[in-house]
Order: C-alpha cells, then sequence, then structure tokens
C-alpha cells in the first residue's frame, strides 16, 4: 500500500477546496489511499502547483457537479468515520478560505449542495480548517492532526466573481415523501396512506396562470370545475363524478359548504396565501363526516421567524378593463410571528352586464406560550360585489337577463397546540365561517333593465374541534378526536331561521408492518336533522419488495352525505322549485385500488379504479305540479378510473398528463344518470419548462366532455381548451430584491367554449404582471 506525502495530500485538498468552496466544504485528514488513487492525487497536485506559481492566475471556481466526484473518492477513504459523515469542526476554516468573499460568509446556494452531497445524513455538515501548507514537509501525517488556520487567500473583487445557478435536482419519489394532513386529520407520509390523495405546493401554484382557489383547482387532474364566465364569479367542484354538494372545500379545516345549496364556492378563497392544497379524492366520512365525493383542504401559509419582515408585492393588468393588487407580508416581533396577505380586483368583465369588484384579506399570528405550547390565531374575509351570468346565449331566451350577486365569507380560528413530547401531540381549534350571499334577478328589454326577483342567504357556522395525536413503537399512529359544529341558516325563501347541531368522535389507527401499512378506524355523526351514521374505513399499502418506490393502495369505506336544509324546510317556492320534508341523507360503501411508481428517476405514473354503491341516492325530480324537487333514489353506482403520470425528459423540462372516466347508472332503472355539467371524460396536459436562467413557461391543456340532460342544451366542449403561462425570474436585480414578470394567455385556440349555455367561457385574451419579493 502506497502512502502520499503530506505535500501531495495538502495540494490535493487545497485545490478541491479551490474547486468547491463556492459550493461546499470537504474535510482535510490523513488518508491511506490505493495505487489508482495516489496517482489521482499526485495528477492534482501537479497541477496545483501550476496555479500557484503563476502570480497573475485568479482561482477558477466551479460549480458543485464538477467537483462532486473528487469529493465523493476522497470521502470513501477517510479512516475513523463511518461512510458519509463529515466533521463539524471545519465549516469556519472554510468559509473564510472562499475567494472573492468577507471572512465567515459562504454563498447561500453552498449549503444545500453540501448537504446533497453527502449521503446518509438529513442535517448540514460541517468541515474541519484546511492545514496550512509547509513546503519543506515531505513526510506522511501523522494518524492525529491538530486544525490550524488557513492561508489568507487574496480576494477578488466582487464584480468579477463568476455566478453559476444551483443545479436542478431531478426528485426523486416526486409525491411519496410529501405529507399530507387531511387523510386521517394527523401528518402522514403519501406512502402510508391507503386514500387516493393529492397535494399542490405553492411552488406549484405559482406557475399556474390562477387568480383565485377555483381557476387554480381547474388545473388539478381528478378535479372538475364548471367553466363559466371569470375574474371572481361562482364556480362548482367535482370529484370523480360526484355533485359539487358532496366534496366539503375548507381552509385549514375550516368548512366553506353552505346550508343553502349544499357546496362550496372556492372563487371566494385566495391563492396566494396557500402553502400547499391536500385534496381526498373519494370517501373522507370516516374523517370529515358529510364528505361522500371528497375533501379539498387549502392549508395556509405559516408565520416567519426572521425580525427582518419579508414582503412580496404583485400587480397584473388584463383585458376587459381587469386590474389585481396583492401584496403578503411575514414575520416575527420577538416571541410572535406574523404572516398577512391581502388583494383587490376589479373588471368590467369579458360580457355584456357583467363587473367585478373584489377584496381579500387574511392574517395570521403564533406564538409559543410555553417549550410545549403554542398558540395560534387566524382570521380571512372576502367580498365582492358582482355582476353577470348573462342569458340570452345562441338566441335559446330571446331575451337577456343577469344577476347581481354581492357575498361576504369571514372566517376564522383559534387554534392551541400542546406537544410534551415527540409521541405525543394535543389541540384544540374553534373554528368559525359567516357567509352572505344575495342574488338580484334583472330582465333587459330594449337596452333598460327590471328588477324581477331577490334572494338572501346567511349562513352562520361555529365549531370546536380535539383532537390527540399518540405515536407508538416509532411507527404506529393513533389519532382520536372529538367534533363539535353548528350551522345557522337565514333566507328570505325560509319564514324562520333553521339550525343544525351535529357532534362526532373519531379515531383512526395506523400500523406499519415492514412492507405492509394497515389503516382502520372510523366516525360517529350524530346529526339534530338527520339521526345518526357511522362511518367505518379500512385500508391498506403494500410496498412491493424489490420495487423501493412502487406500491398498491386499497381502501374500503363507508361514506355519507347530510342534504342541505334548504332542501328539506324550504317554504316558498323559488323559480319552479318545491320543498321535500322527507329528504334522507345519501349513503354509500365506496371501494378504492390504485397502483404508483417510480420506475426510473424522473419518471412517475399513477392509476386509480374507484366503485361507490349509493343508497338513498339525491337527483332531481318532478312533482304532479311540475315543480322541481330533490328526492331519494333506490340505487346509484359511480364507477370510474384515474390515470395520472410525469417525466422529466430533461433538467428543465417535464411533460405531465392525467385522463379520468366517470360513469352514474341508476341500477333499479339499468338507465344512465346524467347531471348537467359533470363530465364523463376529462382530459389534463402540462408542459413545464424552467431554465436555470430563470426564463420559464407552462402550457396547459384541458379537455372535458359534460352530460347533458336535454340535447337543447347540449355544451360545446369537445375540445381542448389551453393557457399558458410565461416567465422570468430576476434574482437581487435591486440588490435586495427579487423581480417576477409574467404573461398569462387564455384560452390560445380562440374556441368558443360552454358546459352550460348560460355560461360560455372566455374567448382568448391577455394578462402581464409582475412581482417584487424582498
Amino acid at each position: 500500500m502506497l502512502k502520499p506525502s503530506r505535500r501531495q495530500v495538502v495540494l490535493c485538498t487545497s485545490l478541491v477546496v479551490c474547486l468547491s468552496a463556492p459550493l461546499f466544504a470537504v474535510e482535510s485528514r490523513t488518508v491511506e489511499l490505493p495505487e489508482t488513487e495516489t496517482a489521482v492525487l499526485n495528477q492534482l497536485a501537479s497541477a496545483l502547483e501550476q496555479i500557484l506559481e503563476a502570480p497573475q492566475a485568479k482561482p477558477v471556481l466551479k460549480p458543485a457537479p464538477a467537483a462532486a466526484g473528487i469529493i465523493d473518492r476522497l470521502v470513501k477513504f477517510m479512516p475513523g468515520r463511518p461512510p458519509g459523515t463529515v466533521g463539524p469542526s471545519a465549516r469556519p476554516a472554510l468559509e473564510q478560505t472562499v475567494p472573492g468573499r468577507p471572512p465567515g460568509t459562504v454563498g447561500p446556494s453552498a449549503r444545500p449542495a453540501l448537504e446533497q452531497t453527502v449521503p446518509g445524513r438529513a442535517v448540514p455538515v460541517g468541515v474541519p480548517q484546511p492545514i496550512a501548507p509547509k513546503p519543506e514537509a515531505v513526510e506522511t501525517l501523522p494518524e492525529q492532526v491538530t486544525e490550524q488556520a488557513a492561508p489568507a487567500v487574496p480576494a477578488m473583487p466582487a464584480e468579477e466573481i463568476p455566478s453559476y445557478p444551483a443545479p436542478e435536482v431531478i426528485p426523486k419519489k416526486y409525491s411519496l415523501d410529501r405529507s399530507i394532513l387531511s387523510s386521517h386529520r394527523a401528518p402522514q407520509k403519501i406512502r402510508h396512506v391507503s386514500e387516493n390523495v393529492k397535494i399542490v405546493t405553492a411552488e406549484e401554484l405559482k406557475k399556474l396562470p390562477a387568480r383565485d382557489a377555483s381557476e387554480a383547482l381547474h388545473y388539478i387532474p381528478g378535479v372538475d370545475i364548471s367553466i363559466g364566465s371569470g375574474f371572481g364569479h361562482a364556480t362548482a367542484v367535482s370529484i370523480q363524478g360526484s355533485s359539487s354538494r358532496h366534496v366539503l372545500v375548507m381552509v385549514d379545516g375550516i368548512p366553506f359548504n353552505q346550508q343553502s345549496a349544499g357546496q362550496a364556492n372556492p372563487a371566494k378563497i385566495p391563492i396566494e396565501n396557500v402553502e400547499r392544497i391536500e385534496i381526498i379524492k373519494g370517501a373522507a366520512s370516516g374523517a370529515w363526516g358529510s364528505a361522500l365525493g371528497g375533501v379539498i383542504n387549502f392549508i395556509t401559509k405559516d408565520v416567519g421567524t426572521s425580525a427582518v419582515p419579508k414582503i412580496s408585492q404583485t400587480t397584473s393588468m388584463a383585458e376587459h378593463n381587469a386590474q389585481k393588487f396583492s401584496g403578503e407580508i411575514s414575520g416575527a416581533a420577538g416571541p410572535v410571528g406574523y404572516y398577512g396577505f391581502g388583494s383587490y380586483m376589479d373588471s368590467n368583465g369579458i360580457r355584456k352586464y357583467e363587473s367585478v369588484d373584489e377584496l381579500k384579506m387574511f392574517g395570521k399570528i403564533s406564538s409559543k406560550l410555553t417549550d410545549a405550547l403554542k398558540i395560534t390565531g387566524s382570521f380571512g374575509r372576502s367580498e365582492a360585489e358582482i355582476d353577470g351570468s348573462t342569458f340570452g346565449l345562441n338566441s335559446i331566451i330571446p331575451f337577456d337577463t343577469f344577476n347581481r350577486a354581492p357575498y361576504m365569507s369571514a372566517y376564522g380560528q383559534t387554534l392551541l397546540e400542546w406537544e410534551p413530547d415527540d409521541e405525543t401531540h394535543v389541540e384544540s381549534a374553534f373554528k368559525f365561517n359567516d357567509q352572505f350571499i344575495r342574488t338580484d334577478s334583472y330582465s333587459v328589454f330594449g337596452g333598460a333593465d327590471t328588477f324581477t326577483s331577490r334572494s338572501e342567504f346567511y349562513d352562520e357556522y361555529y365549531g370546536l374541534a380535539l383532537k390527540a395525536v399518540l405515536n407508538f413503537r416509532d411507527h404506529d399512529t393513533l389519532v382520536t378526536g372529538y367534533d363539535f359544529n353548528w350551522n345557522l341558516v337565514q333566507s328570505t325563501n325560509l319564514f324562520k331561521s333553521r339550525d343544525i347541531f351535529y357532534h362526532s368522535p373519531y379515531a383512526f389507527y395506523t400500523l406499519n408492518a415492514g412492507a405492509v401499512d394497515a389503516q382502520f378506524g372510523g366516525r360517529y355523526d350524530w346529526n339534530s336533522e338527520y339521526g345518526y351514521e357511522f362511518s367505518p374505513s379500512y385500508g391498506g399499502v403494500l410496498h412491493i419488495p424489490g420495487l423501493p418506490e412502487t406500491l398498491l393502495r386499497f381502501n374500503a369505506a363507508h361514506a355519507f352525505n347530510a342534504p342541505p336544509l334548504l332542501w328539506k324546510y324550504l317554504e316558498a317556492n323559488v323559480r319552479g322549485f318545491a320543498v321535500n320534508p322527507d329528504i334522507k341523507p345519501e349513503k354509500a360503501w365506496v371501494y378504492e385500488f390504485g397502483l404508483e411508481t417510480e420506475p426510473l428517476p424522473g419518471v412517475w405514473f399513477k392509476v386509480n379504479f374507484y366503485r361507490s354503491d349509493v343508497t338513498d341516492a339525491i337527483a332531481a325530480a318532478r312533482n304532479a305540479q311540475g315543480l322541481q324537487f330533490r328526492r331519494n333514489f333506490q340505487k346509484f353506482r359511480r364507477d370510474g378510473f384515474e390515470f395520472e403520470s410525469r417525466v422529466k425528459l430533461l433538467e428543465s423540462l417535464t411533460v405531465s398528463g392525467s385522463a379520468a372516466m366517470n360513469h352514474v347508472q341508476d341500477q333499479m332503472l339499468d338507465a344512465e344518470v346524467r347531471s348537467n355539467g359533470i363530465p364523463l371524460q376529462s382530459y389534463r396536459v402540462m408542459i413545464d419548462y424552467e431554465h436555470s436562467s430563470g426564463l420559464g413557461a407552462v402550457l396547459l391543456a384541458n379537455y372535458d366532455r359534460s352530460d347533458y340532460v336535454d340535447v337543447t342544451f347540449e355544451p360545446n366542449d369537445h375540445k381542448f381548451i389551453m393557457d399558458m403561462k410565461v416567465y422570468k425570474k430576476f434574482r437581487k436585480v435591486l440588490r435586495f430584491a427579487d423581480l417576477n414578470v409574467f404573461l398569462n394567455l387564455y384560452n390560445l385556440a380562440n374556441y368558443k367554449y360552454w358546459s352550460n349555455q348560460f355560461a360560455e367561457a372566455p374567448r382568448r385574451y391577455f394578462e402581464g404582471g409582475v412581482s417584487i419579493e424582498v
């Protein structure tokens, strides 16, 4: 075994530090190397001598990939340490050896790159100080060496230091290592969750040409949004062919579904303050109660931690005299962290009689009362004046009608969290959401509008949620909790206010046993109007041996959906509707089976099959007087599948695609059930390009084939609607701020499109904007 001389080792180590100092650091210590490694060191030492002998030569900085192989070979033969570890004592010395930087500083891109080059560690690693070279030394290094100060290196002028963008890392485990809170009311890795779930992060949302939550949901595979109008208008959401009332929409666990119609309007929810969107596709009654079709939970951003606040501001302008302004601020004042958001949008609308005037606000503060006790308060408010819903399209109605519909939603919660140790988490949350909407209808004859009717709805919600999470054996989790909820609804269609009270204990247990995860639990709901429901859930995840990124999922769950109070207590005929005092909740057994895999780095896909057997299914019918009302049918079956894929073709280019098929059948009549606006087929395509220079573009194409009841109102939807976002990021253009410029293009092909004759989608238009982040 040959040993290199002290001079060779020191020169080689200095060369490696010079090459890699801007991005990461390396440990220098006594090593014993085989002959092949010694030859490599001798070559590097000779190259370094030539550089050092030329005084005018300046050190050359290389990006991380150029030096990663050399460092890996050196670290591999470090005696006395387990593979993949580097001592923490060297960082201070290394920071002083970086040319062109003040002593004690290292560029912000260095630490992430360093952490990624050391396998087996999840925390930042340090590097001991390099040894000062001694020209006369020729003997080998002793086993133990005392660290010494690094020799001074002349600093390069800041403007002459070459800069390199941080290398893009191909995301391994595209979605399996993300955590989801909403499935079992406690954080879990997706790889351990038996339900069909989806997470969309804030970084992914920034790439979408979306102004609010409903527009963002439109681009998410497996989620269907009714397309119509634009700029803040009300929308309805569907998952797996379900009705909009089957999908529970929440913000931080605060429900937005109303007792007037049972559904939620995601357009009320801002998107800029969202940290991630968690989506459960399929039955979710075991965790959340009345949620037969799924759950969409918008998790808001956390408070800041820095005394220096972070501030961002975005301004955009679009055709139709539309403009939007939004801003965010986060930071900490002593022990109290804070976050604030606000936005304002107005537009003349994309069609005649349309206009939008919208204001949204959200704030959050948080403080640790003790090391184990934390309190967080949040409050949001959305309000708008909206004119729209122009009728008379395509000559179906010979005259124009429109609605004026102002709305308001004020929501928030106070959350108290207690964590006495790593295995226990206890919390209580007091939640509220007050929603108001008024609809004034007008008819237009000869350019003059005439008021025809008014309806008002006021929906008040208060809730108290108690929850405890216990971890066992470092693998298993028990979640128990109790929900107390109360709703009150007042309406011009009711002679008096109506309220409903429901409380619900629940429990879930997750058992991790090697390659198999088992989950079981349930929830008991008692409802003052509709009695009680028990919703058990059973599921499992099988991690395929030999294929570490491949798993199979199975889930069977009982679910229910309680109809809104207005369908039971409607006390006046409204536009041809009648009341049904005998209406009952829908009940279903839902079965799901899925496969998720990442067979190659950057290649990921998922397929999921579902079947839902619904009893007492609710659908529209007509009574003897010809009035429409809602009634229970004996048995419906909903089934279908969803496929989603993602392929990273290049470091800067990713292609994603999805397809979903839904089918609803009346089992007793053996007939297909149709309901306007619910897609039978939907396809999504996304091409994402982002260069290391900050230039990027995202092309999104959506295709929906909706069902319909009457051929007179047949949709015009058999075509791809394409939207695009082009952006450029400028880093530190003002020394303290980042500048982002973007251009959104909607309906590139300029198709006429509608899933509903009375809500034609807008034709092609453009929107441009700029964002500044400090």
